[in-house]
Formats: structure tokens, C-alpha cells, sequence
């Protein structure tokens, strides 16, 4: 991933039964797919949700912390 300091880039990855799948975009857009990704995750079709920034640190409580009802 190329460095944007205004539009930074992460990256959501998970695994399914069918393999792993990766989606890479701004905040915004990770944040408009977030919800999904956890409704897989709530119903055991995706597992080992995490999102990356472009550093490669683990930043998933940011996208995830606010639609997990037990945190």
C-alpha cells in the first residue's frame, strides 16, 4: 500500500469457508463494510475478522469495538 497522510488505507481481511477474502480502502469505506463482516462473523461464516492500516498494525477495535454489544 502507498502512504496517504489524508486518505490513509487500511486493509479488512477474514477467512470463510471458502478462503480468505481482503478488501483495502479508506476509512469511510471500511466502516460501510464493517457491519457485514460482523453479521458473517455473528453467524460462523467468517472468522479471524482484523483490519491493517498501512503500517501493518492491527487497528480492528476501531472499526469493530462499536458494534460489538458486549464490549
Amino acid at each position: 500500500m502507498s502512504r496517504n497522510v489524508w486518505n490513509p488505507l487500511y486493509t479488512l481481511r477474514w477467512d470463510t469457508p471458502d478462503g480468505e477474502r481482503t478488501l483495502t480502502g479508506t476509512s469511510r469505506y471500511i466502516h460501510s463494510v464493517a457491519p457485514a463482516v460482523n453479521r458473517s462473523g455473528d453467524t460462523g461464516t467468517a472468522w479471524d475478522i482484523a483490519v491493517i492500516d498501512e503500517d501493518g498494525t492491527d487497528v480492528t477495535g476501531r472499526f469493530f469495538a462499536r458494534l460489538d454489544p458486549t464490549a
